[in-house]
Order: C-alpha cells, then structure tokens, then sequence
C-alpha cells in the first residue's frame, strides 16, 4: 500500500477541518435538528442539505470542465438481491434509523463528540464496529461494476448533456428549496441561516476538491478504521490500509474545535427522545449507520451533497432511502 505523502496528508486534514467548521456554523450536527427533520417538525436539515448538493453540483461540474476533479457518479451498490440499486436501498434504510436513533450522521458525530453531546462517543463507538463488521464482510459481498457508465446518472439515462442536467437540478432544487422556505420557516438553530450554512458547506466542497481533487465524502474513515483495527491484529507482512478518510476525519474534528473556540456556537439541544434510547441503543445505532453506510457505498455527504451533485442515481436512491427510514423510524419512538 502506497503512504500518503505529507502533501496529501495536509491537504485532507486542512479539506475536513473547513468541512467540519462548517458543518459546526451551519447547525446541522444538533441531535435535534436531525430528529426534527426525521420527525417533519423541523425542516432545517433539508434546507441545509439541499443548498448544500445544489452548490456542490455547480462545483462539481465546473470542476470536471476546468480538469480539477476526475470524480464520478457513485455506481450502484448491488448485493445482488432484488436489483441493481438493492444495496444503496438497504444501506441508506439502515442510515436512516440509525439517525433516529442517535440523532447523528457519519459526518456529523464528529462534530458532536467535540461539543461534548453525551451520545457521541458511544455513536463513535458503534461506527467503529460498523467499520469492522463491514471490513470482515466485505470479501463476502458482491463485486461492483469496475467500469464507468454514463446510464449511472440522471442525464446519462435521459440522454441528455451533464450541463443541462446540472441546470434542471438546480432548478428542480432550488424550486424544493424555495417552497421549504416559504412553508416552513427558519428556527435558527446555528450560527447562521441554513442556505448560508449549505453555501458554506458548498465551499467546504470547492476546498476538498482544490485541495485533493476528491469530492466530499466521511463514512469512508469508519471502514478504514476498521480495516487499520484488524490489520494491527493481523500478521506483521499484512499491508497497512489506506487512512485517507481518517485523516480527512480528524481534520473535522479540529475544525469544530477551531471554529467553535473562535464564535459562539449555540449549545445543541438533544432531544428527549435520544436521552431515553441509552448508550446500547447509541452504539447500535452507530453500527447501522457505518455499516449501512458502506453497503450503500456512501453517507449523507457522500451521497447527499457529493454524488447527488454529481447526479448519481445510486446516490438518489441511498437519500431517498435514508429519509425513509428515518421518518419510518421517528413513528415509532
């Protein structure tokens, strides 16, 4: 395995400290803007989100035409089950309760671990074992497509140019965008509004992708983390995995503790019904959403801001999944 230079290792930790400080003023890590969102009483989280993949959309695309960024849809996670996309289908199900049941995302609990919210360690915790059981399984799993094809995207399959797909997106999202704010209106959970938060997070995108010529992607550390877990375990010729991720994690962790010792972050409120699931439930929680979130090939920031910015549909379908599970899941809480 090649060792990441000392560029590239500064340039992922600078890339997640950006993420992580905006991700920290955009409010979005609070336990209860997450489970608001899952339980439609709170609609910061989808302003966020959405602004945030609409601005990374236009990023992206400038960034393949100008050559800064060789990044491509996501192809679809197949277990070979049901169909094609029957992967990004289970993984973002399992993203999505265990949002609901930790109030976090893969992303976003590194935020709260540095905040101090009391079910973060043990999310982390979860997340870790996710990445292990994940690592021991992955050899099992089916194999996926090695090659790229254009029928991966929206405009692929539509048979239109990337340019005018990007262009109805942003239409399409930003009408979204327009009606959530209009029906719903801001609650101000963060240091600033939510379509300022999902154009900071947008930068946080240009940055990464300036910075390494990746886009935007967090689940990957839990698997690393994983597989560095069983490699100190293992013979001492076993190859050291790649840490890329976990670089890029850390540097999230330092940019919430940055940016939060230089502005006035609100103090996150945690939902009652978190308190009451406890630390099993957090771990178990943790697992499923790092585990689903390799079987889905991606999270919320590497299928929701990323890959539907590069029009995926396997990143579609894993968002759509994963709200649909989290709002199936807030019912029964």
């Amino acid at each position: 395995m090649r060792k990441m230079s000392l560029i590239t290792t500064f340039a992922n930790f600078i890339s997640g400290g950006i993420f992580g400080a905006s991700l920290t003023a955009a409010g979005v890590y609070s336990p209860a803007v997450i489970v608001g969102q899952m339980k439609l009483t709170d609609f910061q989280m989808l302003k966020t989100f959405i602004t945030a993949s609409l601005s990374s959309a236009v990023v992206i695309f400038l960034a393949r035409k100008l050559s800064l960024s060789g990044s491509t849809a996501r192809r679809p996670s197949s277990l070979s089950l049901v169909n094609v996309y029957d992967g990004n289908i289970l993984g973002g199900l399992l993203i999505g309760l265990g949002m609901i049941f930790t109030g976090a995302c893969p992303g976003t609990v590194f935020p709260q671990f540095i905040l101090g919210i009391p079910s973060a360690p043990y999310v982390l915790l979860g997340g870790l074992i996710g990445g292990i059981l994940f690592t021991i399984l992955k050899p099992h799993l089916p194999s996926q497509p090695s090659s790229e094809n254009k029928k991966y995207t929206i405009h692929g399959k539509a048979n239109i140019s990337e340019g005018l797909g990007v262009f109805l997106y942003e239409a399409f999202g930003l009408a979204i965008l327009q009606a959530t704010r209009l029906y719903f209106p801001e609650r101000g959970a963060g240091f600033v509004q939510p379509v300022t938060g999902g154009l900071l997070i947008g930068l946080a995108q240009a940055c990464h992708i300036i910075l390494t010529g990746n886009t935007l992607n967090v689940s990957g550390a839990y698997e690393q983390l994983g597989a560095f877990f069983l490699y100190l375990l293992s013979s001492p010729n076993s190859s050291r995995p790649a840490l890329r991720s976990v670089i890029f994690a850390a540097g999230v962790l330092a940019g919430t503790w940055t940016i939060s010792h230089v502005i006035y972050i609100p103090r996150a409120e945690v939902p009652e019904v978190i308190n009451r699931i406890g630390k099993a439930g957090w771990i178990l929680g943790g697992i499923a959403l790092s585990f689903g979130a390799r079987i889905a090939g991606g999270c919320t920031s590497g299928h929701g801001i990323s890959g539907m910015g590069l029009l995926g549909i396997s990143s579609f379908v894993s968002v759509a999944a994963m709200f649909a599970g989290g709002i199936v899941g807030a019912v029964f809480l």
